[in-house]
């Protein structure tokens, strides 16, 4: 029973049927993806659509999001082992070369973009007039950089990036017996200074007289998000 299952999963998997309805879930999530630019910014559209195995969207009356549309991370992975499996049945002569490039091609290039999303990192390096710079800066990922000014010739910088901080708790620099304790973590904030009568979880340095305001984390290519952090 589960052999003939397998087998019929395989068949359905390798399909031109399939492989139409792929292609055309595709080029819709191309439009989609396209569209929402406009309010999402190049980044945050490309994560969403392209960069996701299922569309994920909130409205107002649910207070959590539902999944609306198949991601092209899902659509692309389906479209490779679609592809592969049409392509180990073509045949291995001269004739069958040219669909044999075809199929090949299409496979890296799914795969190609698959791992591209998953490892890429994007950084500008900005420098001024007669300015020497020797670092690169993400406009997207966030860091807490702690530097150790020990030696007069030397900086030591050691880097916590946002996934470590938004986790919370305590985290260890390796190679230092320094150990950060981050209390609370914000992806977007607004700071200003503290009102009075209000207190602060600050209690050392410019802290206690900034009140940090959580806000929404944006997406578009013109906002950047200002992360925050006690601790």
């Amino acid at each position: 029973m589960i052999k003939p299952l397998a087998l019929q999963t395989w068949k359905f998997l390798k399909s031109i049927q399939l492989t139409i309805v792929l292609l055309a879930l595709l080029m819709a999530l191309v439009v989609l993806c396209t569209l929402a630019q406009v309010e999402m910014g190049t980044a945050g559209a490309v994560n969403a659509y392209m960069r996701s195995f299922i569309v994920w969207r909130q409205f107002a009356a649910l207070p959590f999001p539902v999944p609306v549309f198949p991601g092209a991370a899902l659509v692309g992975l389906l479209l490779t082992i679609n592809l592969t499996g049409k392509t180990l049945e073509l045949k291995r002569t001269w004739a069958k070369s040219g669909l044999w490039l075809i199929h090949a091609g299409l496979v890296v290039l799914f795969a190609g973009e698959f791992v591209a999303g998953m490892m890429q990192v994007d950084t500008n390096m900005s420098i001024e007039v007669g300015q020497t710079v020797n670092y690169v800066q993400s406009y997207k990922n966030m860091e807490l950089a702690v530097i150790d000014i020990t030696d007069p010739t030397w900086d030591e910088v050691y880097s916590i990036p946002d996934t470590e901080l938004s986790r919370g708790g305590a985290i260890p620099i390796p190679g230092t017996p320094l150990t950060v304790n981050v209390k609370k973590y914000f992806a977007n904030a607004e700071l200003s200074n503290l009102p009075a009568g209000q207190t602060s979880m600050a209690t050392a340095g410019v802290g206690p007289g900034v009140l940090v305001v959580e806000q929404p984390t944006v997406t578009a290519d013109n906002e950047m998000n200002q992360a925050s952090a006690f601790v």
